[in-house]
């Protein structure tokens, strides 16, 4: 199994000011946050979570939630996406102990942040990183997970589309891969994924755009590209 992780940003800070608490923080990849100290806390639906020092905690894709800095932290955080069935998680904020090989990884990661950025710092504060993420992810509830497609065939559909945003796939060519005439890809498509093969396709360019978006210093029109819109509007 290849969870096709990725990491998108991962920084150590003392924090002050952590956005507004009347703005949610919803965003299409996994957070992961820990903190030094207590003093910062999350509004997840009706509840006020501390985020403590012995604990880190997960947040997936397209959850909604809110910061609250009651008084300054030191702050770690890690954003990723990884490949399904990380894809999508039952909205929520999710906990795990600390740990003391946990801690220290992120002390390694610290330790490297300090340092200038070239090859020999690079690669290992990526595979820490990277590590870091198998390890929490090995503990996320698999109940909390999104299931395996219900049928084969449109799993193979849908990652052909993830795995090639920048093709303008048509039906035609999505049931040939999935070995289906078109009529029916269609009709089982929409049953088992809940929406169309098209807005399936359309929603995987516009979250693949947010990320970028957020995470890489690339131009608009690079990212258009990449996620096959036709250009930056």
């Amino acid at each position: 199994f290849e969870p096709g992780i990725k990491v998108l940003v991962c920084d150590s800070r003392a924090l002050k000011y952590w956005g507004d608490k009347s703005i949610s923080f919803r965003a299409p990849f996994w957070r992961f946050y820990w903190n030094h100290q207590p003093g910062a806390w999350v509004l997840f639906e009706d509840r006020s979570i501390e985020l403590s020092p012995d604990r880190i905690y997960l947040i997936p894709p397209e959850t909604d939630f809110y910061p609250d800095l009651r008084s300054p932290v030191h702050h770690f955080y890690l954003h990723f996406v990884a490949r399904p069935p990380f894809e999508r998680a039952a909205s929520g904020v999710y906990d795990q102990p600390a740990g003391p090989g946990r801690l220290e990884r992120m002390k390694i990661l610290e330790s490297l942040m300090d340092q200038p950025a070239t090859p020999e710092t690079d690669i290992p504060f990526t595979l820490h990183a990277l590590a870091l993420v198998h390890d929490v992810l090995s503990g996320f509830p698999a109940g909390a997970l999104a299931a395996k497609p219900a049928d084969d065939r449109i799993g193979r559909a849908q990652a052909a589309i993830r795995d090639n945003l920048r093709s303008p796939w048509s039906n035609t060519q999505l049931a040939e891969a999935a070995h289906m005439t078109p009529n029916a890809f269609i009709r089982r498509f929409q049953a088992v994924a809940g929406e169309s093969p098209q807005l399936y396709a359309r929603r995987q360019r516009v979250e693949r755009a947010c990320v970028l978006l957020h995470a890489t210093g690339n131009s608009i029109e690079q990212i258009a590209e990449a996620t096959g819109f036709c250009d930056r509007y």
